[in-house]
């Protein structure tokens, strides 16, 4: 996958994520705290990375994802959770102009650019921990989800010997299902860490038919 993101910030989420995944392995053993009736609220944020792209034709690179989250949790191991997370610091790709009109190199004025710039996505999802480890528990997720996006794309119009690019920006929504695996920590009572993967498809009711992965880690608390 190429994009936007240069090394220098994916090498900072890099070396963030593994401190705190070497934090919570090296934490001491503790359960977190759970309500009488089995239920824990839980709210969360989450960082890392988020690749836009299209399964028809091509990507539109990686770029910076944050996301913040409410969850209620039970002791049996389901919970149900909201988040909210958007991917941007994309960068779309200029579009070529080689167009050849009348057996001659046309002439380009203008420019105009295609692809993504960023991407919000919200999802109401069922999460399912395997396990019986109060300590650690591999998780998945499925649900709902909507995806929203701003992008450009560009229009070229001939014009005797010339062609003229144009650019146009545009907002789309699409609805598709929003999937993850994960694998929960607990660092200390009532803080846990989760590095996890999570894949939405925007693509029902949507006019771009755009998707992203976000691969982020997540931190949470409950009390």
């Amino acid at each position: 996958m190429q994009g936007p993101v240069g090394v220098g910030w994916r090498g900072r989420l890099a070396a963030c994520a593994c401190v705190l995944l070497l934090h919570g392995v090296s934490a001491p053993a503790q359960a977190q705290p759970i309500r009488p009736d089995g239920w824990t609220p839980e709210v969360a944020v989450t960082v890392g990375l988020g690749h836009v792209f299209r399964f028809e034709d091509r990507t539109y690179g990686d770029g910076v994802n944050v996301g913040v989250g409410v969850a209620a949790r039970h002791r049996r191991g389901v919970g149900v959770e909201v988040d909210v997370d958007r991917t941007f610091g994309l960068t779309p790709s200029d579009a070529p102009c080689g167009l050849i009109v009348d057996d001659v190199p046309a002439v380009c004025i203008g420019r105009g650019r295609d692809g993504a710039l960023a991407a919000t996505a919200m999802s109401v999802r069922v999460r399912w921990e395997i396990g019986r480890s109060q300590m650690v528990r591999p998780y998945v997720s499925v649900g709902p989800g909507w995806l929203m996006t701003r992008s450009v794309w560009s229009t070229a119009t001939i014009m005797g010997g010339t062609v003229v690019l144009t650019e146009q920006e545009q907002r789309d929504v699409g609805v598709g299902p929003d999937l993850g695996v994960g694998l929960r920590l607990a660092l200390r009572p009532g803080v846990t860490l989760s590095p996890e993967v999570r894949w939405i498809e925007g693509a029902a009711r949507s006019r771009v038919n755009l998707a992203t992965t976000r691969a982020s880690v997540r931190a949470a608390w409950s009390w």
